[in-house]
């Protein structure tokens, strides 16, 4: 299962999700940003609780579109998909919101 969304600024994610025992493994696909900065992924789940799925450096030269400059990057979070409300990009220095990615609950 995957979702994808743009952020206001460019940003383009595309996030999967696979239920396992213990919550969901997480995809993310990125393109895009600019750099040089930090960032993170965040799974919201439906009760408002905030889980870190993986975090990253995005380089000078930044993600791009279509090049071969994309993160593709992965990790998990204790929410099954069914619980996960959305997902957030964010610059982890200044806490902007990058893009919102819908979770399986949304549309």
């Amino acid at each position: 299962m995957s979702r994808s969304a743009v952020g206001p600024d460019g940003a383009h994610a595309v996030v999967g999700m696979t239920a396992e025992a213990w919550g969901s493994a997480v995809t993310l696909t990125l393109d895009g940003v600019g750099g040089p900065r930090s960032c993170d992924l965040v799974a919201v789940g439906t009760d408002g609780s905030r889980q870190t799925v993986t975090s990253w450096t995005v380089p000078a030269g930044g993600y791009r579109t279509r090049t071969a400059s994309t993160l593709t990057t992965s990790g998990g979070a204790g929410l099954t998909p069914d619980r996960i409300a959305h997902f957030e990009v964010r610059d982890l220095d200044s806490g902007q919101l990058l893009v919102s990615v819908p979770g399986l609950t949304t549309g």
